[in-house]
């Protein structure tokens, strides 16, 4: 639903604060609104590149009955041009029962199917049923599953509702097999256990038919939610989601990685650990890393963050590597004190670095609009941007054009329309397009960056400092145990007198201000 990436939704007047300059080579430069016909609001939500370089949009959309405050969504997607400014054709699956038997209520992350049998794109669903059975009136959820093939026309449409259970179930990730089916993960509530929350996986064959329906739980938590899934080979499935926990008074919400086999049985079930910050809070993601293992990302909770003191008006979005293990190598965070953040996605990119977008809000700095950060493959923020040229904004996801610039989809209030339409945004690999209201950004500089590698590392470690000052490493339990001063640029740095395992490095300048934490394993 739209109000899920919509958090915040106090408009503002469009301030232009620094004009933006096209870059060399540049193709997308698109800063556009477009809508699905006369529908009463548009959310973008997911975007593919096409094998002819336009892109496939998917939108949630919404639409009143005339005269009433009643209404319904629906799924509709667009083929928008390659430049990102003309839209090629529209479809929309919208059905007319009256009354509807059958509502999609949200649409999950689409899957892009590719090999010489594939069809198209396969959409996890959360499908509303209007079912007798449990009470007049009574509007229950279902997951299901949508196939279509390139130009957008159904080859299946399914929902996996459980007449004689009382379970809610949302569908909000799938993936192929390569035995032909299908995997979709999502969250299933039990209205007979006081709506006790658990992580869902559905497992169908290659015509979306049902074959088995599993829920999960952590037992140390509540809440528990599957938001991601993929097959990552020798018969394993792997699923990120989150849990939630009370300490004291606080929720803490912990990013949950679960490993299942093709029957769904449990081969590791682990949460991700928790390096500097006592509060980390995480969306419960994991996705395959083209450079080996896997990476993840979420939010820091800085008003729970007591042992760092953030900034409490703020959340700290960050992204991890996580390695095939499923323990955390590093992680980059992305702080601005006077934005507040929020992902709402991340991708990674051809030559392995991250692009990680969604909504930005600072009363300060005015901004209420998109927000996209990339970083490189070793954890370091190579640019920061936030965009607006609307009353308000929100970037939903992103992908890559053929010739390295970026595609990004989500949406706006359209000041005109007085309506959310769809958001298509095009921009090169630096974040920058021409005529785009690029309100303010923060570009990091090539001297500034921070690394340490090679990681695992053995022997001897490099470090790339951006200021004099120490490497401090730290064992699991928090005990300090080797200390090294550092000169700005590279340094060598001997680990013969350490025992073999994982560390927290602190990378700190001369004032003892930590500069970056990277976990990292040392074996001789």
């Amino acid at each position: 639903m739209k109000n899920l990436y919509h958090l915040f939704s106090i408009g503002f007047a469009c301030f232009l604060l620094s004009f933006a300059t096209i870059a060399s080579g540049q193709v997308l430069n698109a800063d556009t609104l477009y809508y699905y016909h006369t529908p009463q609001q548009d959310a973008g939500y997911d975007i593919h590149l096409q094998d002819d370089g336009s892109f496939m949009i998917f939108n949630n959309s919404s639409r009143f009955f005339v005269g009433t405050s009643h209404g319904y969504d629906f799924l509709s997607f667009m083929n928008v041009s390659a430049d990102g400014k003309t839209m090629l054709s529209q479809k929309a699956l919208e059905d007319t029962l009256s009354p509807r038997l059958l509502n999609i209520v949200e649409s999950g992350r689409v899957k892009r199917l590719t090999g010489s049998d594939a069809h198209g794109y396969l959409v996890p669903l959360t499908i509303g049923i209007y079912d007798t059975s449990r009470g007049i009136g009574l509007n229950v959820a279902a997951a299901g599953l949508l196939l279509l093939d390139y130009k957008g026309d159904t080859v299946f449409m399914k929902n996996y509702f459980q007449r004689d259970s009382a379970y809610n179930d949302l569908g909000l990730d799938c993936d192929s097999l390569p035995s032909g089916g299908f995997i979709i993960a999502g969250n299933r509530t039990d209205t007979n256990n006081e709506n006790k929350h658990y992580g869902l996986i559905v497992k169908t064959d290659s015509r979306g038919n049902l074959l088995w329906s599993k829920k999960y739980e952590t037992f140390i938590g509540d809440n528990n939610n599957l938001t991601s899934i993929q097959y990552v080979g020798n018969g394993k499935i792997l699923a990120g989601g989150s849990y939630s926990i009370d300490i004291g008074t606080i929720n803490e919400l912990i990013p949950w990685f679960l490993l299942v086999d093709t029957m769904g049985n449990i081969i590791k079930s682990q949460s991700a650990i928790r390096t500097y910050a006592a509060k980390r809070a995480g969306g419960g993601n994991i996705f395959r890393d083209i450079k080996g293992g896997y990476y993840h990302f979420g939010t820091i909770d800085s008003a729970q963050d007591y042992v760092n003191s953030r900034n409490p008006l703020n959340n700290i979005p960050y992204i991890a590597h996580i390695n095939d293990s499923l323990q955390q190598d590093w992680i980059a965070e992305v702080l601005d004190t006077a934005v507040w953040c929020y992902p709402n996605g991340a991708k990674q990119l051809k030559n392995g670095d991250y692009i990680i977008y969604g909504q930005a809000f600072s009363f300060s700095k005015k901004i209420d609009g998109g927000w996209i950060c990339k970083i490189n493959s070793r954890g370091n923020v190579l640019w920061s941007h936030y965009y607006q040229k609307y009353m308000w904004g929100n970037i939903t996801s992103g992908t890559e054009s053929k010739n390295g610039s970026l595609a990004f989809i989500g949406f706006a209030l359209d000041s005109v329309s007085s309506k959310e339409e769809v958001w298509f945004l095009g921009v090169d690999s630096n974040g920058i397009g021409n005529g785009m209201y690029l309100l303010a950004s923060n570009v990091i500089r090539p001297e500034d960056i921070i690394n340490l590698y090679p990681n695992p590392a053995s022997n001897m470690v490099n470090v790339d400092a951006s200021a004099d000052g120490y490497l401090k490493l730290f064992s699991i339990s928090g005990e300090l145990i080797f200390t090294s001063s550092i000169k700005k640029g590279k340094n060598h740095i001997n680990l013969y007198s350490i025992a073999d395992g994982t560390y927290f490095a602190k990378i700190m300048d001369n004032q003892q201000k930590v500069l970056k934490t990277i976990q990292f394993v040392y074996r001789k």
